[in-house]
This record gives structure tokens, sequence and C-alpha cells, in this order.
């Protein structure tokens, strides 16, 4: 039996598709449909927002811990304040960890 010629299409190549999608070999490219396109896109985004909504409700509680528990008037500092100042201490550590990430994959 004779193996599928695969071809691979030239760049700029468009066939009323946003994008192909290279399989697993990189050899040839795997066409969506606009449904399928639009399925994914709406995935990506529906998983942005996921994570935006993870982030704002982690900060919802975290304003209400620090409430219950009086902390912003032991620091005589407004709860939203030690909230902000926490989120940006927990993105600069992740901002961290991705510059560690990079140099360990660039030694």
């Amino acid at each position: 039996m004779k193996p599928k010629e695969i071809t691979k299409k030239p760049k700029g190549h468009c066939e009323n598709d946003l994008f192909g999608i290279k399989n697993l070999t990189g050899i040839g490219e795997i066409t969506m449909s606009r449904k399928e396109q639009k399925k994914l896109i709406k995935g990506i985004i529906e998983k942005a927002i996921n994570r935006g909504t993870k982030i704002d409700n982690f900060k919802i509680e975290l304003e209400s811990l620090i409430n219950k528990h009086s902390i912003d008037a032991l620091f005589n500092c407004q709860d939203f304040i030690l909230v902000n100042y926490i989120m940006s201490c927990l993105e600069a550590y992740g901002d961290i960890e991705d510059h560690k990430n990079k140099m360990r994959g660039q030694l």
C-alpha cells in the first residue's frame, strides 16, 4: 500500500481559514473549518476570562480574609492597599520564576 502524500502549503497560503496547525510530526498542516476555528478561539477566550475571574475571586477572598482577622488595623492601612501589595508581590514572584526557567533553558 502506498503511503499518503502530505503536501506542505507555501508560506502565506490562505484557503478560507484563519490558520493551519502543524501536526505533531511537523509535516504538513491540519486545516480547520471556520466552525472549528471559532470553537477553538471561543475556548481560548473562555480560559483567559476564567483565569481573570479566578484572580478576581482570589482578590475578593483575600480582602475578606484581611477584614475578618483585622489585619488592616494591625498595619494601619486600608484593606485594598494590602491586597494590591500582596498581589504585586505574587506577580513579582511569578516574573522571577519565569526568568529562572528561561535561564535554566539557556544554560
